[in-house]
């Protein structure tokens, strides 16, 4: 089973191979463009813009299996050497990847 990390659907380019997309958009200020960053300024100067909320978190479980080689066991071991660890690599992975 695979996932897929695309944001944008890939339908409509293997539906038609005709299909032809631009990701390049008008870079000119459109009026309502600069009259809706004007409205953003003043609610930012009157602060009565909305406030951020954080996204909420989601709970993830990870099966991970081990077989003991090439790492220095499963645990981050907080001394130093040059085998580094499955949960550390795991952590940076995660890390990385913006779940942390």
């Amino acid at each position: 089973m695979t996932a897929s990390s695309l944001r944008l659907s890939l339908s409509p380019w293997i539906k038609n191979p005709n299909f032809k997309s631009s990701f390049i958009t008008n870079t000119k200020k459109s009026p309502s463009y600069s009259s809706s960053l004007d409205q953003l300024k003043q609610q930012v100067e009157e602060g009565t813009g909305d406030s951020w909320e954080p996204y909420r978190k989601k709970k993830v479980v990870m099966r991970v299996g081990y077989i003991g080689t090439n790492y220095r066991g499963l645990q981050i071991q907080r001394d130093e050497h040059s085998f580094t660890t499955v949960e550390a690599e795991l952590e940076s992975a995660i890390f990385r990847a913006g779940g942390i």
